[in-house]
């Protein structure tokens, strides 16, 4: 019971910490999402695992926290969408695209709370250094999917011209931008001479994405059509001909 109170005491810390990094000026509003039917599901299944899986393996067991998060996410999401889907079909597509966007932050929350309880684990034997990567590279990939999700709440408008980013969102953006890229070099730095090929290349992965996504959802964004010489005529351009233009 202590090893999975560790993941969901971490992981719900995470997830709020996900929830503020994407709307800072809104805090009541993530901390009411904290409230939400997946926490209390997922908190039941770790109760549930951690009572039933005495003899298992600790991997094991860890792995099925993990999955426990996911799956009480999509629980939620079919009792509060099934109905839905099946009399709108695709139309109801749409609104299903925030919740995917929920589902890896999620996930990412409870990877980063296994991975905490893996390092605290008493029967913990092997080297911590890989564990360690591991987390910088999973925060450093949460870091990565905040982009696009902060630039969403900084552009979207309905019928109306995007707002400029303020100084707060600014700063959020570098912020963020840093935290990808720091985080996974961090982690090559830690296991550079350790042969973890599957680590290294998930961290030079999300350098690579961290690249891509800093310029794509950049705050402020990034114009990037070329300048062009406008060819309007001026407004009190008058046309002539013959002698009446200027210069005969």
């Amino acid at each position: 019971m202590g090893e999975a109170g560790i993941v969901f005491g971490v992981g719900l810390l995470a997830h709020l910490a996900l929830l503020f990094a994407a709307f800072p000026e809104s805090l009541p509003s993530a901390l009411a999402a904290l409230a939400r039917p997946h926490l209390l599901l997922w908190a039941l299944a770790l109760v549930v695992l951690a009572t039933a899986s005495g003899s298992v393996p600790s991997s094991r067991r860890r792995l099925w926290y993990l999955l426990a998060a996911p799956a009480a996410l999509l629980l939620e999401l079919l009792v509060a969408f099934g109905p839905t889907l099946l009399v709108s079909g695709s139309s109801a597509l749409l609104a299903l695209l925030p919740w995917v966007v929920s589902l890896l932050a999620f996930t990412g929350a409870a990877a980063v709370g296994v991975v905490v309880a893996s390092l605290v684990s008493p029967e913990r034997q092997a080297p911590r250094a890989p564990a360690v990567a591991v987390l910088l590279v999973i925060t450093g990939w949460l870091a990565v999917l905040l982009l696009p999700m902060q630039w969403f709440t900084v552009y979207f408008a309905i019928w109306t011209p995007a707002p400029e980013p303020n100084a707060l969102e600014r700063s959020r953006y570098l912020g963020t931008v840093a935290a990808a890229f720091l985080l996974p070099i961090a982690a090559l730095v830690l296991i550079r001479r350790i042969p973890r090929g599957g680590i290294k290349a998930a961290a030079g992965l999300g350098i690579a994405f961290a690249a891509v996504f800093a310029l794509v959802f950049a705050v402020p964004t990034i114009d990037w059509r070329p300048d062009r010489t406008s060819n309007e005529l001026p407004d009190d351009y008058v046309p002539c001909w013959g002698e009446d233009c200027p210069g005969g």
